[in-house]
């Protein structure tokens, strides 16, 4: 290889390193034994671990129990990408020390002669999106206890709950859903209870 051409090679490569570190999803290149090969830099952002620390450790560091034994099971019996597709998320291990939830998906790299070469995986973080998830499914239970029929007294206007005690109003909403109250008095109550006072 020639100058030319090698400072040309050089130059694809380093564009294609590039390239790979700007990738938004966290890209692991594992071998065929399952050790990793390269991580880019979202891995790091998403994993707290550097690329020296990805660097040559087996995927199964970073996996809960409950997987190593049924992703190994697939990567043998070659089940790795159709089956694995059903699979959109599980637990990643954290610098931390906790798994948080990823979106995931697999890939294959094959040599020259269409022989597997290389597992690539995709993650996503999606720790924003489950805890979206989680204080929609609080709001909407929320919602739905708020909007069942309630006994409430026609005279003092307290509500009668589940065990059937009865509470002021603001006492069962505030343990219902994340109403706070302040108090106020409205001018008509304020005309009755103070009227010759606010005559003045």
């Amino acid at each position: 290889m020639d100058n030319l051409d090698q400072n040309d090679y050089n130059l694809r490569k380093q564009m294609r390193s590039n390239i790979f570190d700007k990738i938004r999803d966290g890209v692991i290149i594992m071998d065929l034994k399952g050790f990793i090969v390269d991580i880019n830099k979202s891995v790091e952002k998403i994993t707290g671990y550097t690329r020296e620390e990805g660097l040559s450790r087996s995927w199964k560091d970073f996996a809960p129990e409950e997987v190593i034994n049924p992703l190994r099971e697939m990567f043998h019996q070659n089940r790795l990408l159709t089956d694995f597709s059903k699979i959109s998320e599980f637990k990643f291990l954290h610098k931390s020390g906790k798994f948080i939830p990823m979106e995931c998906f697999f890939d294959i790299i094959n040599d020259n002669h269409g022989n597997m070469e290389y597992v690539v995986l995709f993650i996503r973080d999606i720790i924003k999106r489950k805890t979206f998830e989680e204080k929609l499914e609080k709001t909407l239970d929320h919602l739905n206890t708020l909007s069942d029929l309630l006994p409430i007294c026609a005279n003092c206007k307290k509500i009668r709950d589940d065990k059937g005690y009865w509470e002021q109003v603001e006492t069962y909403l505030q343990k219902h859903s994340d109403v706070k109250f302040t108090h106020g008095i409205c001018p008509k109550c304020a005309k009755e209870l103070y009227g010759d006072l606010l005559k003045d």
